[in-house]
């Protein structure tokens, strides 16, 4: 849709543009991940450190608690941003597992 605030600011005036299909940068030539995060959760902070800017991924069967635990990384992530992206039922670029 359109910005709210455009008959008060105007149009939006894009700083770039990118892209959309590019190659993945290498492992090594991303920063470094130097800088920890607090999760909110003293377990996770105390036995699996995470960095910010770092990607985690959750994997488990059914009924371990994962999205319970994404619930609580939201609320208590101590973070300007938090990007929570689910994948139910399937593997990341691959069928569902049955």
């Amino acid at each position: 849709g359109y910005p709210m605030d455009v008959k008060e600011k105007g149009p939006i005036k894009p700083v770039g543009y990118y892209p959309l299909h590019q190659n993945t940068p290498t492992p090594l030539s991303r920063r470094i991940i130097s800088k920890p995060l607090c999760l909110g959760l003293r377990v996770m902070d105390g036995l699996l450190t995470c960095g910010e800017g770092q990607r985690l991924g959750i994997y488990g069967a059914a009924g371990v608690g994962k999205s319970q635990f994404l619930a609580t990384l939201a609320k208590n992530a101590i973070a300007d941003v938090n990007v929570l992206a689910p994948n139910r039922g399937a593997w990341p670029g691959g069928k569902g597992v049955h």
